[in-house]
């Protein structure tokens, strides 16, 4: 609900883009140090996100680029439905949702982690253009270890982010 999501917000803070003052969505700074728009030749646009590097959960463990590539494959898995959630729906605007949403790939497309705080989601050409393409791109951390069990990582082998063990 409202309240619920007014709380998130006041205690995470580090989504890539937020709504400013006046309605419009912009690039949140304090999370986000550069943010980088390609269009591609496929009708889909990549957008890269470039994060501070001295975010901290709130255990002073730092938040990494692994931590947003997280919850949009956590999100967006077909494990969750599984599990009871009513939504898996995390990455659904992003080259490659449905395949890795039916569980047909464990590698996320559209969904890639760069480097240590660096990642890009690529959206959909279908969902383009469109006038609210910033919030389609807008991506926020999840604290994996709070989610999965030790022994669980990310990785990027040049086609998509994925999970190096088997959510199940």
């Amino acid at each position: 609900n409202v309240s619920d999501n007014t709380v998130y917000k006041l205690t995470s803070g580090y989504d890539t883009i937020v709504v400013n003052q006046h309605g419009k969505f912009v690039v949140n700074t304090p999370a986000v140090k550069e943010k980088t728009d390609t269009k591609n030749d496929d009708g889909t646009v990549t957008t890269t996100f470039k994060l501070q590097e001295d975010l901290k959960w709130s255990n002073g463990e730092p938040i990494t680029a692994k931590d947003y590539v997280f919850r949009i494959l956590f999100f967006s898995h077909p494990v969750l439905v599984e599990m009871g959630a009513t939504d898996n729906s995390e990455g659904s605007k992003y080259v490659g949702f449905t395949e890795y949403n039916e569980g047909k790939t464990d590698v996320f497309k559209g969904v890639r982690l760069l480097g240590d705080y660096e990642f890009s989601v690529t959206i959909d050409k279908t969902y383009l253009p469109n006038y609210y393409q910033d919030e389609l791109a807008l991506s926020r951390a999840g604290y994996m270890k709070g989610w999965l069990p030790e022994g669980y990582d990310i990785k990027d082998d040049g086609k998509g982010a994925y999970f190096t063990k088997k959510l199940k």
